[in-house]
């Protein structure tokens, strides 16, 4: 396909694509949009491609989602759980974000720059919207922090987000965390309703 051939109805196709035959949910094709916007713009503007389409007018919807919590027994589930060496790279960095009030973002720019020791502790500093944040690492942060000291450039190992997030699936059934929690889908016009382990 050529930026050319991409219109109203290739997106629309591409749309119904990603979500009947990727599986995938609606915050998911809205982000592969939000990256497919500037690409396009990219392409019109810098290589001076000829569009069928504004790239500002591919719109698609962002579902406000209920947050899953864990509880702090689920959590120590899924911090105590054996599992294989992959899943516990992606274990041990989730635990820690629980265990320092990080977002996946916070974590994969954190490197040994963050970390300060201050009144006898350790702590963790970021910038989060243009304010620096100084977060106190607990017995339980700072351990998991050991067991990665002088193994990479980052604190803690990071994959892509997508792969933590399907790994973290896994985790969570091998972890035996089985309170269910409601998902809500749109499907062909309709809303539908069910419980799915957390």
């Amino acid at each position: 396909m050529t930026a050319a051939g991409y219109d109203a109805v290739a997106h629309d196709a591409l749309l119904g694509w990603l979500r009947a035959e990727k599986g995938l949910g609606q915050n998911t094709i809205a982000g592969i949009v939000r990256h497919l916007k500037p690409f396009l713009s990219w392409a019109r503007d810098d290589r001076k491609q000829v569009l069928s389409v504004e790239p500002l007018k591919l719109a698609v919807e962002w579902e406000d989602m209920e947050k899953c919590w864990l509880s702090a027994a689920e959590l120590d589930q899924v911090a105590s759980a054996l599992l294989p060496n992959n899943l516990t790279l992606v274990r041990d960095a989730f635990v820690f974000c629980c265990y320092a009030c990080l977002r996946y973002s916070d974590l994969h720019d954190l490197h040994a720059g963050n970390l300060y020791y201050w009144d006898g502790g350790r702590v963790l500093t970021q910038t989060k919207t243009r304010t620096g944040v100084s977060v106190y690492l607990t017995p339980p942060a700072l351990a998991l922090l050991a067991k990665y000291t002088d193994t990479q450039s980052r604190l803690l190992p990071v994959m892509a987000n997508a792969v933590m997030n399907r790994y973290l699936k896994r985790i969570a059934r091998l972890s035996k965390v089985k309170r269910p929690v409601e998902v809500v889908e749109t499907m062909a016009g309709q809303v539908m309703k069910r419980a799915v382990p957390k």
